[in-house]
């Protein structure tokens, strides 16, 4: 009952700030507060969505965070809701990724319900391809805060079932990009939270079409996932290829766009 409280309230309360931000553009830092506020409610409800534990299976070592636990996993929800904000910068971005990590978390948790999940977001890319329906911060919001809820519920459920490595390696595009973002504002002085054509995908646009910036893009995220599947030992190799192709490609697209 207190899961079911908690998930409810997670979900309304975060399509409610969205929608709200998406009318009234509602300040980044009290957006930030009142994300945090409602998250940390959540978890003091269920406390089964806190993390205890950090493990990595590829060297067989794990990290307790004792008393950090409930700020490290406020601050890992909050990244995410961020980065997946900053993500939608273009059409079908954002709803193909999470229709992809829907399908992935099918096969990888048998999570029946998220079946019925597939066709909702079908329907999304769909009229988001056809520009007659737009995700928004509210659209984005309860994506993130769904796919954090399903990755935090099953980790701890079964840490054997998927580790941080592998974590990091489905979050790590929206992650990392969002931390050059911020860095490259701060050391101009700007504020962290403002917006600018800068992201990832508007790099790409200026070299490539939509669709195919769309196509790189996922499987910059996915293909190293594939690749795990078949072969789950070279998961820390992955995620360093991840990262340097990261590095390579926007010095690379800088590069190209300069000239």
């Amino acid at each position: 009952k207190r899961q079911a409280v908690s998930f409810i309230l997670l979900m309304f309360s975060l399509f409610i700030i969205g929608l709200y931000d998406d009318k009234y553009d509602l300040n980044p830092f009290k957006k930030l507060f009142l994300s945090a506020f409602v998250i940390l409610i959540c978890l003091l409800i269920d406390e089964s969505l806190i993390i205890n534990e950090l493990r990595f299976l590829s060297i067989d070592y794990s990290i307790q965070l004792l008393n950090l636990s409930i700020p490290f996993t406020l601050l890992s929800i909050l990244l995410f809701l961020n980065a997946l904000n900053m993500f939608d910068g273009i059409d079908l971005q954002v709803s193909i990724y999470v229709f992809l990590l829907f399908i992935y978390f099918i096969f990888k948790f048998n999570i029946d319900f998220l079946i019925f999940l597939l066709p909702v977001m079908i329907f999304i890319i769909y009229f988001n391809f056809k520009k007659k329906l737009f995700l928004g911060d509210s659209g984005t919001n309860i994506l993130a805060g769904l796919v954090s809820y399903i990755i935090i519920k099953e980790y701890n459920n079964d840490y054997l079932k998927i580790s941080c490595e592998e974590i990091f390696l489905l979050m790590m595009l929206p992650g990392i990009d969002m931390l050059r973002l911020f860095l490259n504002r701060i050391i101009k002085g700007k504020n962290p939270f403002s917006s600018d054509n800068q992201h990832i995908h508007h790099l790409y646009l200026n070299i490539f079409p939509q669709n195919l910036t769309i196509l790189i893009i996922q499987l910059h995220i996915f293909l190293p996932i594939l690749i795990f599947i078949f072969y789950n030992k070279a998961i820390l190799y992955l995620l360093i290829l991840s990262i340097m192709l990261y590095l390579f490609n926007m010095i690379y697209l800088k590069l190209k766009i300069k000239h």
